[in-house]
């Protein structure tokens, strides 16, 4: 069985939620952590537990992912930090409901923002890290609803499907290359 205690997993959205747990699971595995999400104070409760309860190391993060740049400031401060991401986990996310027209056009964008752009930019941000060490994973978050357009979810739903045709396309360009790429639906 392969050991997670000499991996840095980033997880993004790792204030609550799926975030949470998948950041939770590493750590029992003895992973190290890098807690990415808006919530600062969250993140350092959650910290402190992590360290407490499993004594690994964990970094916190504080960032807001709809920015247009939180690529390469994450990347800038992971650098800055001497810090190395072997495992990725694009958790992140904003989702909407109701009539498209209903819907408020910012909110729409910022989900875009999160749920695509900040993805495949911290997608570049890590993965020529990997390909230098010639191992590294990236789990993506998709849904159900990135297998057919939902009504009432209209953008949330489209945007899912982009996770999970992205998440594809990466697998096959990297499946050879020692980088394990997955959508979680």
């Amino acid at each position: 069985m392969r050991t997670l205690q000499s991996q840095i997993a980033l997880v993004t959205g790792a204030s609550s939620g799926i975030g949470e747990a998948i950041a939770r699971q590493l750590a029992a595995q003895g992973c190290k952590m890098i807690l990415l999400a808006r919530s600062e104070p969250a993140l350092h409760q959650l910290a402190t537990q992590l360290r407490r309860e499993h004594a690994v190391q964990v970094d916190v993060l504080a960032a807001d992912l709809a920015q247009p740049d939180c690529g390469p400031v994450i990347q800038q401060t992971l650098e800055a930090r001497g810090l190395q991401v072997d495992i990725l986990i694009n958790n992140a996310g904003l989702g909407t409901y109701g009539p498209f027209e209903t819907l408020s056009p910012q909110t729409e964008q910022e989900l875009i923002a999160v749920n695509i752009a900040a993805m495949v930019s911290l997608s570049h941000a890590v993965i020529p890290g990997m390909l230098s060490r010639a191992s590294g994973a990236i789990l993506n978050l998709a849904s159900t609803s990135a297998y057919q357009p939902c009504a009432f979810m209209a953008v949330y739903a489209a945007s899912k499907a982009f996770v999970l045709s992205f998440s594809e396309a990466l697998w096959v360009e990297y499946r050879e290359r020692g980088i394990h790429v997955a959508a979680l639906c």
